[in-house]
């Protein structure tokens, strides 16, 4: 499975189910990221009930262009902290614990972060 982003100008971003949820533990958990709460998705009805602000489903929801910046300036730190690849790997062994899946950190991340960073500082996007 996968992690579709999808911003208005139709530039898209992928990501792994478990590496979407890796990145997005990491922002907030040691880089001081606070989540905004997604937006409903463009067709979620009333009906369906509240919208919850979930980041970790696929179903269309829309990050905000100041939660997308905010998040990029987070992993930014990642990118800059000397012992980034430690709390990484930490966080990957525990986060392995919780679903039950062995969780890994590719070393050599940078660019694809970097990537990353730069799709989001572009501004706001759909989790499809």
């Amino acid at each position: 499975m996968s992690i579709d982003l999808r911003n208005e100008d139709g530039k898209e971003f992928y990501f792994s189910t478990i590496g979407w949820a890796f990145y997005l533990n990491l922002a907030a958990i040691h880089y001081g990221w606070e989540k905004s709460g997604t937006q409903p998705p463009k067709e979620w009805a009333t009906t369906e009930g509240p919208w919850l602000g979930d980041y970790d489903w696929n179903a269309g929801q829309i990050v905000t262009a100041q939660d997308a910046k905010s998040y990029a300036e987070a992993l930014a730190k990642y990118l800059a902290d000397p012992d980034g690849k430690s709390k990484a790997r930490a966080l990957a062994q525990e986060l392995g614990k919780v679903i039950g899946v062995d969780v890994s950190v590719d070393e050599n991340d940078d660019t694809y972060v970097s990537s990353f960073i730069e799709y989001a500082n572009y501004g706001g996007f759909e989790i499809w």
